[in-house]
């Protein structure tokens, strides 16, 4: 059986720590601010370090509205964008494959087979 929503990813950044969830809503609106890339391209955008791009997909795995996000750019640009990049793709890594399972990992039974 799948582990759908198997983890989440804490981000700190300044005093605020955020919870990062895999969700389908997340991906989604991900997606639609990279819509010929995709996840790889919010991969890349964040890899580059962009404080915009940091913060929309941190908002977006967070669950946080527009409102409260508005200052978070400039949070992450004063934290260091290069210190709160490496969690934000690994979340991005995360919605990738969202239930943990490796293609090379067996099958779970049923406990008592």
């Amino acid at each position: 059986m799948s582990r759908v929503n198997y983890g989440t990813v804490d981000v700190c950044v300044g005093e605020t720590t955020y919870v990062m969830k895999p969700t389908l809503k997340a991906m989604d609106k991900i997606q639609s601010r990279w819509p010929a890339a995709g996840l790889r391209g919010a991969i890349e955008a964040c890899g580059a370090l962009g404080a915009r791009d940091i913060a929309f997909v941190l908002a977006a795995g967070a669950g946080i509205g527009q409102t409260e996000a508005k200052d978070l750019p400039e949070i992450i640009f004063n934290e260091g964008t290069v210190n709160v990049a490496p969690k934000v793709v690994e979340y991005l890594a995360l919605l990738i494959n969202p239930t943990g399972k490796e293609d090379d990992e067996p099958e779970e039974s049923p406990e008592g087979e």
